[in-house]
């Protein structure tokens, strides 16, 4: 144990030159002009230990102990007090040691209160901040509150000190007990809470640069607003005694501190409370013997609490409001990143579906002019060469052999139209889903097949190829699904094409009477091409499957008309019809 206290105290240092001379005046000061009714000394103790490091406490503690011999020294000597038995300078020993000695370790004490909390002044601007600083405040004050009540009753006498001076001895004794030493601990114990509760945030006010910004606007607020209402009050106090008109003043002062508070936060509560507590001060000591001053203690103690944790939350209020503002911008800025990377994206979909078209057109039309045309050569020489063939006996392998050039020129046919729809140039979109293919192959499956188209067909020729050939191919898809996995008796296509907000929007919704996709989960991967399609061209998809099965498709093509105007006359490029 003694180890460890004799490297505590070699850990110690000395506090800065400046910060030790700037405190030892305000020490000496607020020594003379104090009173335990603002015990400011110990408000100041309290926020040089907290805003200081633990390791300078004895050297604040020996400044503390300098400027308090001082202060008696000068009592003694300029005010000619002989009666100082203690060292010559104290009036007894228990007032060197309680009043003294003991101060700045019962104040430390209880700022240690906050730093276990991790309560510093750079945070404590906060609700929970504010609501721990003045715990600590009142932890001191109860402290202070013990240690004066133990001279008290060491004493046998209740005195008070006002600008330097003990005044107002008053002899302990059973009869007065209760009452005095009641108006004593109710005196001293807010006295001290109001001496933290001034130092603390004005100190954490000047000490932090993040709250110094905006003081200055602050501050001339403060002397529009609150600095005349406490010049009234205080003419008030000096001139006149009537508790009812003092009652409408003090209503009056409250509600400017509120409305401050409201619009300044925890600083605008700290500039209240100071001029509040200045206007008493200098009343208190401009008549040493007025009326105990009880009731302005508790106002004060009350409404500069409830100030200080009512402008801490409209701080925190404020601060979450600034947040969520700063975060909605955030949201958006990504939002909108998102969007321009999904634009993007869309385009470069786009870009990679119209090269895939392009490529498939010239298969096709690689298939057409080079595979076609040698087949149509080889199906004319078979027919030149049929008849000698059949002269030779060789009807059956003349036959085989045209059969066989048939299914080629079907196969090729229908390879070239898987790669390039011919009918979609040649009849348009419209014609060539209701009656082209489409209408033939489900003739052959046995399926009620019906198209129909919401809108001027004109319009039509507003949409690119991409667009036209999406559709195509998702019709395609869907009414193959139905086909061949859905077991339908009955599909209808619906249309429908429209120009909103600069956009094409081209509706296509498919529906037949099968089993759906409940019970024929097969139909599931041929919804791949059709959603790929549909998200290139930043669409919607919608698939419902009860009572059969329906695809909803919403297509966007973006532009105006005139961007994407398409020559009625131009069909889209795909070979000709094979012979």
């Amino acid at each position: 144990m003694i180890d460890e206290f004799l490297a505590t105290l070699k850990r110690q240092q000395w506090p800065p030159l400046g910060w030790a001379l700037a405190v030892a005046c305000l020490l000496l000061l607020f020594t003379h002009f104090g009173f335990y009714h603002w015990l400011i000394k110990a408000g100041l103790l309290f926020a040089v230990f907290w805003i200081r490091p633990n390791r300078e406490f004895l050297g604040w503690y020996l400044i503390n102990t300098l400027c308090s011999t001082a202060n008696a020294y000068k009592n003694l000597v300029l005010r000619e007090q002989s009666d100082m038995p203690f060292l010559g300078l104290w009036p007894s020993a228990e007032l060197f040691l309680l009043g003294t000695m003991a101060l700045p370790l019962l104040v430390f004490t209880g700022v240690q209160l906050l730093k276990r909390n991790d309560i510093r002044t750079g945070n404590a601007n906060s609700f929970r901040g504010m609501s721990y600083l003045l715990g600590a405040g009142l932890a001191v004050a109860l402290l202070l509150t013990l240690k004066d009540i133990a001279y008290v009753v060491t004493d046998g006498k209740i005195s008070e000190v006002k600008a330097g001076r003990i005044i107002g001895t008053q002899v302990l004794e059973w009869s007065n007990a209760v009452e005095s030493l009641g108006s004593f601990i109710i005196s001293h114990f807010m006295g001290a809470f109001i001496g933290v509760m001034i130092v603390a945030p004005l100190a954490m006010w000047l000490v932090e640069p993040e709250f110094r910004a905006g003081s200055r606007r602050l501050l001339r607020s403060a002397l529009l607003t609150l600095l005349p209402t406490a010049a009234l009050i205080a003419v008030a106090l000096y001139r006149s005694h009537d508790s009812q008109f003092f009652g409408l003043l003090q209503v009056m002062l409250l509600a400017a501190v509120v409305v401050f508070s409201f619009f300044h936060g925890w600083r605008g509560a700290v500039v209240s409370i100071v001029l509040v507590s200045l206007m008493i001060t200098v009343d208190n000591h401009l008549d040493p013997y007025s009326a105990d001053p009880k009731q302005m203690q508790l106002y004060v103690s009350i409404v500069g609490a409830m100030a200080l944790l009512f402008g801490a939350a409209m701080d925190d209020l404020k601060a979450r409001e600034s947040d969520l503002e700063r975060q909605r911008a955030d949201l958006y800025r990504a939002s909108m990143q998102k969007q321009d990377l999904l634009n993007q994206l869309i385009t470069a979909s786009r870009r990679s579906m119209q090269a895939q078209d392009n490529e498939r057109q010239r298969i096709a039309h690689e298939l057409h002019d080079e595979v076609g045309q040698s087949i149509t050569a080889l199906q004319i020489h078979l027919n030149l060469l049929q008849n000698d063939l059949h002269q030779q006996g060789k009807s059956v392998l003349a036959g085989r052999l045209v059969g066989i050039a048939d299914k080629i020129n079907d196969g090729v046919r229908s390879v070239v139209m898987d790669l390039a729809p011919i009918e979609l140039g040649e009849l348009g979109l419209v014609m060539a889903l209701s009656h082209g293919s489409f209408a033939r192959i489900a003739r052959q499956a046995g399926l009620r097949y019906d198209v129909v188209f919401h809108g001027d067909p004109e319009a039509l020729e507003y949409l690119d190829a991409s667009t036209l050939l999406a559709a195509y191919r998702i019709v395609q898809e869907s009414l193959t699904n139905s086909i061949r996995h859905a077991h339908a008796g009955s599909c209808r296509v619906s249309l429908s094409l429209r120009h909103r907000h600069g956009e094409w929007l081209l509706f296509i919704a498919v529906q037949d009477d099968g089993i759906g996709l409940a019970r024929a989960s097969a139909i599931e991967t041929g919804f791949v091409s059709i959603r790929d399609r549909t998200l290139a061209l930043n669409g919607r998809l919608h698939i419902r499957s009860r009572y059969g099965l329906r695809v909803h498709v919403l297509l966007r093509q973006s532009g105006n008309a005139k961007e994407n105007r398409r020559d009625p006359h131009r069909t889209t490029s795909a070979p000709s019809a094979m012979i």
